[in-house]
């Protein structure tokens, strides 16, 4: 398991070398969660961004490295059953949040992501700790539970919100959500 305040920070992954910039990150999250895209498409695709010097030879390590990449270090246990396994609903896509995720950057930590270069982990990292930002608090309202003991007010301000932010099956956000916001937030 990696330790990013005891280990550096890795660059090859069983001695195959990695690309570990964050927009590598980003662009491996964003095809794999293109359905206009087959899953061979997917892997191959995937496997050819992430290994600098050609993809390992041996397919279990090239797909276990792209595991262990995206998910900053770690494997998954394999235990799992596919049963309790269930698509959750997206509280974050790095396309329509880019914005949100470039402005939280700069204004909560002063880093200018276009002009800066960092480890997908660093990044994930710090990606983690951005609050009090735009990013936040759609991220927040996407994820709020709407439950039948809050006033009925709360359940629908809640629920036009999450309407507005919602991404959809398409990766999209609803349409015209800046309009849709303006509109909702001066309608009060």
């Amino acid at each position: 398991m990696y330790n990013i305040l005891l280990d550096k920070l890795p660059d090859n992954y069983k001695g195959y070398l990695i690309r570990t910039d964050f927009r590598i990150g980003i662009q491996i999250y964003n095809l794999l969660n293109d359905e206009s895209i087959s899953d061979e498409e997917k892997c191959f695709i995937a496997l050819s961004l992430l290994y600098g010097n050609g993809i390992p030879r041996d397919t279990n390590i090239a797909m276990e490295g792209l595991e262990w990449f995206l998910n900053l270090g770690k494997l998954s246990d394999k235990k799992r059953s596919s049963k309790s396994v269930r698509k959750e609903t997206p509280i974050m896509d790095f396309e329509i949040d880019s914005s949100r995720i470039f402005s939280g950057f700069k204004k909560k930590l002063g880093i200018e992501l276009n002009k800066v270069k960092m480890h997908w982990f660093e990044f994930r990292y710090l990606l983690l700790e951005l609050n009090d930002c735009h990013l936040s608090d759609v991220v927040e309202i996407r994820s709020k539970e709407i439950t039948p003991k809050m006033p009925a007010k709360q359940r629908l301000y809640y629920t036009k919100l999450k309407k507005l932010y919602a991404i959809n099956d398409n990766g999209r956000e609803s349409m015209d959500t800046q309009k849709q916001l303006f509109n909702y937030l001066h309608s009060k």
